[in-house]
């Protein structure tokens, strides 16, 4: 047995404390932090997380990933914790979170060859970094996406629905009528309307679990920024660029992606489509806090190929 197989078969003892592993990061005047996890062998994994997310939502996530490498996940900006573009004159887009998270890799990973795990809008930025610098696209093994889209006819709403979406967020993005409308619009009651109608059930304590938790996450960010991205995203693609690597697509239940779409344009993207299933249930998310429920989300086909 190789070196790498054995340390892969005992993974290094994590502790359950995130912020044991939690360090400042400043970049390009911006505030806010990274999480990494280091191992003495192995891969080297950047995790780039969702909309509204912060470090710690992923933390179980992330842990099980470290059981397959040293995995690295930081801020962006306007997202937990961190400053948003606005602090330095720059609106937020795909384009400005891609040449930050360029910024990123090419501050942290000197000569390594990595393996990149996106979730959702985190995809999105992953996909359009790799469009726009080809010398990183060289250094990537493996992509792996989870919830990722590509293109936003992938959203699973329908047209007069994005539409009221795209003009609340069209609204928002301005700063002298988000001061005011922030607190009307972007409150606990509004949140609640649009998650039932989507969701299309009561809320059972199972549901309540999962929009508090939504809820937390739109406490972590910055209001404003999270209106751009959201109006860009009602009207983006990124099926215009082309990378030259497979994409390992997990399965993951959505109410608000449609498969059929998202894997026809990730076909256009990426050189090479797989698409890894799951067992078809409701997505819990609260469940990506604890490492032995986020696991589930590592089909074992992945698991196997993190290992080779």
């Amino acid at each position: 047995m190789s070196s790498l197989q054995l340390t892969l078969s005992m993974p290094t003892r994590i502790k359950s404390n995130p912020e044991s592993y939690i360090k400042p990061l400043n970049m390009n005047r911006l505030e806010g932090r990274m999480l990494r996890l280091p191992i003495s062998h192995g891969n080297e994994i950047l995790f780039v997380g969702d909309l509204g997310s912060d470090l710690e939502y992923w933390f179980g996530l992330i842990r099980a990933l470290a059981d397959f490498g040293t995995v690295t996940m930081p801020d962006l900006p306007g997202m937990g914790g961190m400053d948003s573009f606005y602090k330095i004159g720059k609106v937020p887009s795909i384009d400005s979170y891609s040449d930050y998270l360029a910024s990123f890799f090419k501050l942290r990973f000197k000569r390594q060859r990595i393996i990149i795990v996106a979730v959702g809008f985190g995809f999105v930025v992953a996909t359009r970094m790799l469009e726009r610098y080809p010398s990183i696209k060289e250094r990537v093994k493996m992509v792996i996406s989870l919830a990722g889209y590509a293109d936003f006819e992938d959203f699973a709403s329908n047209k007069f629905r994005l539409r009221i979406y795209a003009l609340l967020a069209g609204i928002l993005r301005y700063r002298p009528l988000s001061i005011f409308v922030h607190p009307i619009i972007l409150n606990e009651g509004m949140f609640r309307w649009l998650f039932l109608a989507k969701a299309d059930q009561s809320l059972s304590p199972g549901s309540l679990s999962q929009f508090k938790f939504k809820l937390q996450r739109l406490a972590s960010m910055d209001k404003r920024s999270f209106a751009a991205i959201a109006y860009e995203l009602s009207r983006f693609t990124n099926c215009g660029g082309r990378v030259d690597l497979p994409v390992w697509q997990v399965d993951l239940p959505s109410l608000f992606i449609d498969r059929n779409k998202t894997e026809q344009h990730l076909c256009v993207i990426f050189s090479g489509f797989y698409l890894l299933p799951l067992n078809r249930r409701v997505n819990r998310y609260p469940e990506l806090r604890d490492k032995r429920s986020a696991a589930y989300y590592l089909p074992q086909a992945l698991k196997q190929r993190l290992m080779s």
